[in-house]
């Protein structure tokens, strides 16, 4: 089965070329700030953009928190 048939949705951060390369081979992109978390509950993928946008540890601690807690919750 194809990438692009399951349309998965992630978040990388803010980086164009990035963004285009996945969408390219059929992922969807959702924005998110550094704390904040992308679910894909149909391909049960939870992304967050962590250190792609955060300036330090303190800064993605909280994405990555959120992160942790949602997979927990998944499981």
């Amino acid at each position: 089965m194809a990438l692009s048939e399951k349309s998965p949705l992630l978040t990388v951060g803010s980086e164009e070329g990035v963004i285009g390369a996945l969408a390219a081979i059929g992922v969807k992109h959702q924005l998110c700030t550094v704390d904040e978390i992308a679910v894909d509950e149909a391909n049960k993928i939870v992304t967050t953009p962590a250190y792609m946008l955060g300036p330090g540890i303190k800064d993605v601690a909280i994405g990555i928190g959120k992160l942790v807690q949602k997979v927990l919750e998944m499981a």
